[in-house]
């Protein structure tokens, strides 16, 4: 069964499974790779981290649990009382979060020089807004 979503798979990008079918990939690709290689280049994997940027909806909203009130209004018996009621606060925390990911890279045998490198898109590089997104684009 196709996917119904265009250009990505709900299921294998889902950040619990992702990880490993990212590296298993990685792999795979880089034994392939080497076969064509040999003798004189080398393909490696090489980890690297990217801090991304997660929104975290707020839980609940934050209501005051004291309010405002005239005293002199409420001694007198006076009927000018006035409460100070605020709205309640609701606002999202952004936290940057540490990412692992890996690369291949085609390096010499001899000098380890770099040749090129090879880089899987992750879910992090197809949202919307996003660093990875932009520079992917």
């Amino acid at each position: 069964m196709s996917s119904p979503f265009p250009g990505m798979d709900p299921y294998l990008e889902q950040p619990d499974v992702w990880p490993d079918v990212h590296t298993s990939l990685i792999a795979t690709i880089r034994a392939q790779l080497q076969l064509a290689l040999a003798p004189n280049y080398r393909a490696v994997i090489t980890p690297y981290t990217v801090f991304e940027s997660i929104e975290i909806a707020p839980l609940r909203a934050i209501i005051p649990d004291v309010g405002g009130f005239e005293r002199d209004a409420l001694l007198s018996g006076g009927s000018t009382a006035v409460a100070c009621e605020a709205a309640p606060l609701s606002l999202p925390a952004v936290m940057e979060v540490p990412t692992e990911y890996a690369r291949i890279e085609i390096r010499t045998v001899r000098e380890h020089t770099l040749v090129t490198a090879i880089e899987l898109l992750s879910p992090a590089n197809k949202r919307p807004g996003s660093e990875g997104a932009d520079a992917h684009r």
